[in-house]
């Protein structure tokens, strides 16, 4: 996912930055605040710390929540709550003590800090540093045997000897590492992992390009950055993300900049004429592409580059908008791939919320939005849509089939299966997406689409190499399950599985075509992949036998080979069958 938890993680540190440590008696006050929050009858440890500048700070701890107050000019105000060590049991304060000696060799100078200390011999450290009660370290024998120090901006790893086993750098991210206890690099690998995604070690991961954009997410384990590359007057960008197991590069096609941009550049920070993060607009000034070799359809609005295009939100001397893709021929020239019709006066692009191969739309003051998705094929189609009608929002995601509405009213209705004339971006119309079910089933095209509709629900139709009931079965599927048309012959359809499964006959009249179709009620199994398997989602293209490959997309169980395979179609169109043993009912 593009947009990433750092902030979270950040927020998570400084409301768990401030803690407690033997019971003490609580402020009035205080005992008033939780009272007001229903904690009246709860169980809490509490510690207080008074500093030398007259103010004073207070701590309440239990296995779920920890509590800072600070009083200031006579009069205490909570400051931060949160989980300090979630997942231990019975948490208790040890108040620091003077003179207290530390893995280091060094000791405590005064009593200004505490240790929370788990039954299972788990403690994390905090003291106060002048202006807050910051994480020092901590102890965590069940992932490591020594104790961890934080020493300025490096966590230092020490397992009995008066020097580290090992010291890991972790800069300005240093408090969204430690930020929870469950995230907090236990050993000096776990450290040394995240050290290599720190900003000076990616900065400079791929040759020719500049780093412009750093953003680290969940407790630093992983990072998007975003690099970019001017070189005889193109511009390229490079977008990746990091992780503990690896990296992911997409790369923009690259782009011709005008003269003017050009020469701006030379005195002006890039940072200011270009954003290369993909969260808003590619370009921060007007007069930025070079016209003369892309075939800009108007004036431009918004900017986005991707690896399947430029795409531009542009509005014409009219006063029209509309969205343009700009694609890369093999010959290094530029074509137009898409341009919808005009788009409602007020639309814009949602930028923030995009990745890369993807378009969102937003109008009506953001009461309508719509989202389109590049397709292997090189086509971008209708991926969701949220159309406000007099019954309210009608939310509805595409399938390759057709479409899931929400909510449901009913097990079935929010199937319908069909296309609709808006699924390609080239030439479409946002104003005429449907914003009621009933204008969605009659807008959809039922032409060449079946579902299985056997009268007896909990039986299944077979699908045969031959049209002919004793011809060889590629096994039975679920009512529901829907299925291109290829051709009919007497009394048996030709039918398709998703866009790359088994091709076959079934009988006509175990299938349901045109509206008919919605008034059938999917029974398929709800299953999942084995944990082990969920990643890749394996399958083979027949049973039995066939190349393994790996399913796109979320799956569904719509057939059933004998008692040995399952067959499988995702709403992206991927078929495969696998081995039962494969999917399990999940653990509820």
């Amino acid at each position: 996912m593009k947009r990433t938890l750092a902030a979270l993680a950040l927020v998570i540190a400084l409301t768990c930055t401030l803690p407690c440590a033997r019971a003490q008696e609580v402020p009035e006050d205080i005992l008033r605040w939780m009272a007001e929050r229903g904690y009246e009858n709860e169980s809490w440890d509490s510690l207080l710390f008074d500093l030398p500048d007259g103010s004073a700070y207070a701590f309440l701890l239990n296995d779920w929540s920890l509590y800072g107050f600070l009083r200031k000019d006579g009069a205490w105000s909570n400051f931060s709550s949160g989980s300090a060590m979630e997942g231990h049991a019975d948490l208790r304060f040890e108040r620091h003590r003077q003179g207290q000696s530390r893995a280091d060799g060094s000791a405590w100078p005064d009593d200004l800090g505490f240790d929370i200390v788990s039954e299972d011999g788990s403690r994390l450290s905090y003291r106060y540093d002048g202006q807050w009660f910051s994480i020092c370290g901590w102890y965590d024998p069940q992932r490591y045997p020594g104790e961890v120090i934080v020493q300025g901006t490096r966590l230092s790893y020490y397992e009995g000897g008066a020097q580290p086993v090992a010291s890991v750098a972790a800069g300005d991210g240093l408090h969204s590492w430690i930020g929870d206890f469950r995230w907090h690099p236990a050993t000096p690998a776990e450290a040394q992992a995240r050290e290599r995604l720190l900003e000076q070690n990616v900065r400079d991961a791929f040759a020719g390009y500049t780093l412009q954009s750093y953003d680290p997410y969940n407790s630093g384990t992983g990072v998007n950055a975003a690099y970019l590359r001017i070189s005889d007057g193109m511009l390229a960008i490079r977008r990746a993300t990091f992780t503990l197991e690896g990296e992911t590069v997409v790369d923009s096609i690259p782009v011709p900049l005008s003269e003017t941009l050009l020469a701006r550049l030379e005195t002006e920070p890039v940072s200011d004429l270009i954003d290369a993060s993909g969260w808003g607009d590619t370009f921060l000034t007007d007069d930025a592409l070079d016209t003369g070799r892309l075939p800009v359809a108007g004036t431009v609005l918004v900017s986005d580059l991707q690896s399947g295009g430029l795409v531009l939100l542009v509005e014409d001397a009219a006063g029209d908008r509309r969205l343009q893709v700009i694609a890369l021929n093999d010959d290094g020239t530029y074509r137009q791939s898409c341009l919808t019709a005009p788009l409602p006066p007020d639309t814009t692009l949602d930028l923030f919320h995009t990745t890369d191969g993807e378009i969102n739309f937003s109008w009506d003051e953001q009461h309508a939005q719509a989202g389109y998705a590049l397709g292997p094929d090189g086509e971008w189609r209708l991926e969701w849509a949220w159309i406000p009608g007099e019954a309210g929002t009608l939310e509805y995601s595409c399938r390759f089939w057709g479409f899931s509405v929400w909510p449901q009213k009913e097990e079935n209705d929010g199937m319908f299966v069909g296309d609709l004339a808006q699924m390609v971006l080239d030439g479409a119309d946002l104003t005429t997406l449907p914003g009621t079910r009933e204008a969605l089933a009659a807008a959809l095209n039922r032409d060449g689409w079946a579902v299985v509709r056997n009268p007896d629900p909990a039986d299944r139709l077979h699908l045969r190499v031959q049209p002919d009931r004793s011809a060889e079965s590629l096994g039975k599927f679920y009512n529901g399950t829907p299925l291109s048309v290829l051709g009919q012959e007497g009394d048996w359809t030709r039918v398709a599985l998703g866009l790359d499964g088994p091709e076959g006959w079934m009988m006509t009249r175990y299938l349901a075509f045109g509206s008919e179709m919605d008034g059938v009620e999917p029974v398929f199994p709800h299953l999942m992949y084995v944990l082990e398997l969920e990643d890749r989602q394996p399958a083979y293209s027949a049973p039995r036998e066939g190349p393994e490959k790996e399913l796109a997309g979320a799956i569904s169980v719509v057939g059933v080979v004998e008692d040995e395979f399952y067959i499988l179609l995702t709403d992206l169109g991927d078929a495969g069958y696998v081995p039962q043993s494969w999917l399990w009912e999940g653990n509820g």
